[in-house]
């Protein structure tokens, strides 16, 4: 814990010769089974153990896409866009993928609609280029749209 801040050690992680990420894992394991003597769970979480790694990885993540749209004002997050070091954008295009399959948790889904997440981007890209193209009627009189012309900083 001192050395590294915290206590999510790797199951494959060996210290001093023991196999230390194997038997936190056995611990948390029989936590989950409702097996861990009260005192042995309550001393490991003064080392603030973690009981549930992927629900903590799925938090550290939407903090790192609350730090993007605080920045930048969207959630429109490029596929590969690395933020502290972590892959957001491919974590986001995964939280898609889980809905659409029918897998993201409830509570999930609506802390990601409160950053006005886009669940289907082509349908959202579809809608900004009409809205732009509709800007590009209004002013100009019609549809007939020059081959590489630019409305509002967007190719048209």
């Amino acid at each position: 814990y001192e050395r590294e801040g915290n206590c999510n050690v790797p199951v494959e992680h060996v210290e001093d010769g023991e196999n230390l990420g194997r038997w936190l894992h056995n611990q948390r394991q029989r936590k989950k089974k409702g097996k861990l003597d009260a005192s042995k769970q309550q001393r490991l979480e003064e080392l603030n153990v973690s009981w549930d790694l992927l629900a903590d990885q799925w938090e550290r993540k939407h903090r790192l896409l609350l730090q993007f749209y605080k920045r930048e004002g969207h959630s429109n997050v490029p596929n590969g866009h690395v933020e502290d070091g972590e892959n957001l954008g491919n974590w986001l295009q995964k939280q898609r993928q889980r809905k659409k399959k029918g897998k993201l948790d409830a509570s999930q889904q609506q802390l990601l609609e409160e950053l006005n997440v886009s669940w289907d981007l082509l349908a959202d890209e579809w809608e900004r280029k009409y809205r732009l193209l509709l800007q590009f009627y209004e002013r100009e009189g019609h549809s007939n749209v020059p081959k590489r012309h630019v409305e509002d900083g967007e190719n048209l």
